[in-house]
């Protein structure tokens, strides 16, 4: 058996962003999922996020909870796991 979850969360920017800063913001986490053999998918729109992360569950897990200290965002709500 497959120790491969996903998790889904939506959350509040904790500021509005612009394409530039969007653009950087995908960048940085493209280049951490792919050390970490993690794919998912990042929607925004007007301040808000909606995330799905997919990879092994013990590095999921981890890495859950350091999004969920990141101050970026807020109001960190998980949608399934």
């Amino acid at each position: 058996m497959s120790d491969l979850i996903h998790i889904a969360y939506v959350s509040l920017s904790n500021k509005e962003l612009d394409e530039t800063e969007l653009d950087e913001l995908l960048m940085d986490i493209r280049k951490r999922n792919k050390q970490q053999n993690v794919t998912g998918l990042l929607l925004y729109n007007d301040g808000s996020f909606i995330q799905v992360i997919e990879g092994k569950s013990k590095m999921l897990i981890e890495l859950y909870e350091k999004i969920k200290q990141d101050h970026k965002h807020e109001n960190i709500v998980k949608l399934l796991e």
